[in-house]
């Protein structure tokens, strides 16, 4: 019976400590509410910033998902419809935040992945 006991703490221990480490270490966080609002921010001001550069100029139609993982600094994670003006495709954009580094130049990685087109990928 005791052995039983013990098997069953060892299980409920291991499987909550699984739980917790998915949550807590890098696992990616689906945004709601007011977290989404702010990331559909950093999203809107990081296409405009690459459209003042180099290019290529997308607007958001539409933002199907968006998820947030820290690492070193954070990866927010959007799947959305953008126009490129004369046409909408799905797209998912990464956007790569180190804001420490923005002194350096390199503070902020963006990547966009459309169907059936190149990756673009720039670093301010």
């Amino acid at each position: 019976m005791q052995s039983m006991k013990v098997i069953f703490v060892v299980a409920l221990t291991l499987s909550v400590a699984s739980a917790l480490r998915t949550r807590l270490l890098g696992a990616p966080k689906p945004l709601e509410g007011e977290e989404l609002e702010t990331a559909k921010v950093l999203l809107t001001s990081t296409l405009e910033e690459l459209a003042a550069g180099e290019g290529p100029k997308f607007e958001v139609i539409k933002v199907t998902s968006a998820t947030r993982k820290l690492v070193s600094g954070s990866l927010d994670t959007f799947v959305v419809e953008l126009s490129n003006g004369s046409e909408n495709k799905d797209c998912k954009v990464q956007i790569w935040s180190q804001p420490w580094l923005k002194p350096l130049g390199t503070g902020t990685n963006v990547k966009i992945y459309c169907q059936d087109d190149e990756v673009v990928e720039r670093t301010w």
